[in-house]
């Protein structure tokens, strides 16, 4: 017989467990994209926030990966030497090199150097708060606005379920 005491304390064990294990919420509103975002930055979890972005925006990543690898070779060799040591890597690695693993890369090496509280895009998810959503079916624009009063909109798309941000559709 299941009895009260039990109810509680298996209540108690799946609260615990979920909270060891870091269960987090989805980003399954524009809102909750942001808040998911914000807080991957402000913990510096570069995965997490990698993870956040749109498909479009991870392929832009690659799309430019591609294009410095084919354009490598053109550069005068002090160039050269010079991106590699900017990058914090060998040709060898340039060569191997993926969207995901430049966008980590460069998050990394603005850790390294503390330029996260120097850039105005990271800056912003510091201070910032939702002030208005537009939604129109599976894209929306999130008004954010931080402590000092500057305002930005960040679009946001939705896929598989999930609202991601569209970095993408800056200039």
């Amino acid at each position: 017989m299941i009895t009260m005491n039990k109810i509680i304390a298996s209540t108690l064990l799946l609260f615990l467990i979920s909270s060891i294990t870091g269960c987090e919420k989805k980003p399954t509103t524009p809102t909750a994209a942001f808040n998911i975002t914000k807080k991957s930055i402000l913990n510096k979890n570069w995965d997490k926030y990698w993870f956040m972005l749109s498909k479009k925006s991870k392929e832009n990543f690659n799309d430019q990966v591609k294009y410095m690898q084919d354009n490598f070779g053109k550069l005068a060799p002090e160039a050269r030497k010079k991106m590699l040591n900017s990058m914090g890597m060998t040709e060898k690695e340039l060569n191997e090199l993926d969207g995901r693993n430049f966008f980590l890369n460069a998050m990394s090496i603005r850790d390294k150097e503390q330029e996260t509280a120097k850039s105005s895009s990271l800056a912003l998810f510091k201070t910032s708060k939702v002030i208005y959503v537009e939604e129109s079916g599976d894209k929306a624009i999130l008004y954010i606005q931080d402590d000092l009063g500057h305002e930005v909109k960040i679009p946001v798309v939705k896929e598989n379920k999930l609202w991601k941000l569209d970095l993408s559709e800056f200039d």
